[in-house]
């Protein structure tokens, strides 16, 4: 007889928008069927396991772009063209690429708001 494996533990924490969007969920499942219990670390499992075998593969470049890390990027870039005789040109290639990446990315950054002290 094989042992259940015990769940791995992760503290998982929302932020704000992401708890009203789990709250609006919850309000609506319980409005449309209210004998669904919807319990946050088992829909957390689910959306996980879920987005693994619906999503993935379809948008790695979108969770690439989303959870880019430039200071990571540049140092692998970096040490790849290291002495190498054309490095200004491999590094400029590196910064277009990350642009590139960036671009990808399903969340646009939010415009910066002004305050009175900018206006000029």
């Amino acid at each position: 007889m094989t042992e259940a494996k015990k769940p791995r533990q992760l503290h998982v924490v929302l932020n704000e928008a992401s708890t009203a969007a789990f709250d609006s969920i919850s309000a609506k499942l319980k409005e449309t069927a209210p004998y669904v219990r919807l319990q946050p670390s088992h829909f957390v499992s689910f959306l996980v396991s879920d987005y693994l075998a619906c999503h993935f593969e379809s948008e790695m470049d979108i969770l690439i772009a989303e959870f880019f890390d430039f200071d990571a990027f540049y140092e692998h870039a970096r040490k790849a063209a290291k002495g190498k005789p054309n490095f200004v040109e491999l590094m400029a290639d590196a910064l277009i690429q990350a642009q590139r990446i960036k671009k990808k990315g399903r969340r646009k950054p939010a415009p910066e708001k002004s305050t009175a002290g900018d206006a000029a």
